[in-house]
This record gives C-alpha cells, structure tokens and sequence, in this order.
C-alpha cells in the first residue's frame, strides 16, 4: 500500500510533468479499467463512479495538468 501511496503523491506533485505510464498504472491500481485507449486519448472506468476520467498524452508525458488534476480527483 504504500508503493500506491507514494505514486500517489509523487504524481500529485508532479502534475505538469507527469508520465502517461505512471498515471495509467496508478489508475488500474486504484481499481479503474481501461475502456478505451486510441493514440493519444485514454477513457478510464471505475466501477463505484458514473463519470469517465479522460486522458490526452503527448508521447509519454500527460499534455496538460488538468489530466491529472481530474484523475486525483476521481481517486479521491
């Protein structure tokens, strides 16, 4: 758990650099799937929640902040 942890908070703090790679699997591991993963979008699915958490990368690196900030917020 705290390996989950601590990706957690890094990718929080880190959210205009984070890492596609790191987020996909803090997302999978908080119990989310993937629905959908085209070039550069990914649409994740939690079970418990009615909304999608929506992903754009610019090659490995998240395109902007507000993918992050909505992927926290959704784990939360």
């Amino acid at each position: 758990m705290g390996d989950l942890y601590d990706s957690y908070i890094r990718i929080k703090a880190q959210r205009s650099n984070c890492h596609y790679s790191d987020l996909k699997r803090l997302l999978l591991r908080c119990g989310f799937e993937l629905k959908r993963e085209e070039a550069t979008h990914s649409v994740f699915k939690h079970p418990l929640l009615k909304q999608h958490v929506n992903i754009v990368r610019d090659g490995n690196r998240v395109k902007l902040p507000v993918y992050v900030d909505n992927a926290i917020k959704a784990i939360d």
